[in-house]
């Protein structure tokens, strides 16, 4: 049985995150690590352990961890009430973090650089309505960020497309991309339903896994070292 490892990630659930957006995805720090099954339909069954990072690693900030949730009333009646509002209350708060992503991302991005490949299915997610699509798209927008673009240290904090393909596991680039984004994956998946989870695993492994060529078992393993791996 091979350990697993994600951060836990505590972020005001407000509107003023997104404009923070760009320097955090590619700036901000892990900060402590806890447990999850990923889904075992897709070969990768695991117990997890804390595990210490030994670098200051970049990483997304998801403005998802506190949709509404809890509550619920003393019969069947008030708690299907409750569970009702509670579910349209998540769906609202949802499509707008989306809304304010998608309006806010153009002005990240330096002059000639085009929207996230993932853009349109993002929209029509957001058209839709659907929670799980808006936040499984959500964080494949998130990870098309990370990939598809770079934010030079000395620069403008402007987004542009990245000259890195992180198709190299020995590459410092892809070191400092993919392992947090697969780390942001395990903790997006904390709390949520199996289909949720199954589908948050289905990027990791289409989107990051099979960039390096990886199965998913040597994947994980290799971005749990490259996370213990002190910075250069």
């Amino acid at each position: 049985i091979n350990n697993r490892l994600y951060a836990v990630y505590k972020v005001p659930p407000t509107h003023a995150v997104m404009k923070l957006a760009a320097s955090m995805i590619f700036s901000m720090t892990l900060a402590s690590s806890a447990a999850f099954l990923h889904p075992t339909s897709l070969r990768c069954t695991s117990n997890f352990k804390t595990i210490q990072m030994k670098r200051p690693e970049s990483s997304m900030i998801l403005a998802l961890s506190e949709v509404a949730g809890g509550g619920g009333g003393d019969d069947d009646t008030n708690s299907n009430n409750n569970d009702a509002e509670e579910e349209d209350a998540s769906i609202q708060q949802l499509k707008e973090r989306v809304r304010g992503l998608l309006d806010m991302t153009p002005s990240m991005l330096a002059d000639g650089a085009s929207m996230p490949s993932s853009t349109a299915s993002l929209e029509a997610a957001y058209k839709s309505g659907d929670y799980n699509d808006m936040f499984v798209l959500f964080i494949e927008f998130f990870m098309d960020m990370k990939l598809e673009y770079d934010m030079e240290d000395d620069g403008d904090d402007m987004c542009r497309p990245t000259v890195h393909a992180c198709t190299d596991p020995e590459d410092d680039v892809t070191k400092d991309k993919l392992p947090p984004l697969y780390n942001m994956a395990m903790t997006m998946m904390d709390g949520t339903s199996p289909e949720l989870k199954f589908r948050i695993w289905r990027l990791v492994v289409d989107k990051l896994a099979s960039r390096v060529g990886m199965e998913n078992d040597v994947f994980v393993d290799w971005c749990t070292r490259a996370l213990q791996e002190p910075q250069s």
